[in-house]
């Protein structure tokens, strides 16, 4: 599966590559995860963010 990573609920995870705005799916780690606005670029993300450690691991 291709996945990039986003940052959400306080972490960066890993969703699928096909995930749209709207759309509705999972994290890697079995996060349930509904984008609701366009995806904003890695250099606007909180650099206190980290990789959600179950996403990594997956």
């Amino acid at each position: 599966m291709s996945f990039r990573w986003l940052p959400y609920d306080g972490r960066r995870h890993a969703v699928p590559v096909d995930l749209q705005p709207g759309g509705g799916g999972e994290t890697l780690c079995g996060t349930e995860f509904s984008p609701v606005l366009e995806f904003a670029p890695a250099s606007l993300w909180p650099a206190s963010w980290h990789e959600c450690q179950g996403c990594d691991n997956a």
